[in-house]
């Protein structure tokens, strides 16, 4: 099992100085990401979005996936 916590798309990534930059910005929308998992075998159980109080004021999303190993 495997928990992964990545920013949302249009609030965290880009060239500004409180967002990420990238290489694959388009990784992280969220059908390009669910692909990537799917490739590396992983099944998501759960994927919720969240409000981070801590960073841009409260105001930046997060999505939350909970992912488990494919059976082959």
């Amino acid at each position: 099992m495997i928990h992964i916590t990545i920013p949302d798309y249009e609030t965290q990534v880009g060239y500004k100085s409180h967002q990420h930059a990238f290489v694959y910005p388009d990784l992280f929308l969220e059908d390009h990401f669910k692909i990537f998992l799917t490739q590396l075998y992983l099944d998501i159980e759960l994927h919720t979005t969240f409000i981070n109080p801590t960073v841009s004021g409260g105001k930046a999303k997060h999505h939350y996936y909970l992912c488990r190993n494919l059976e082959i």
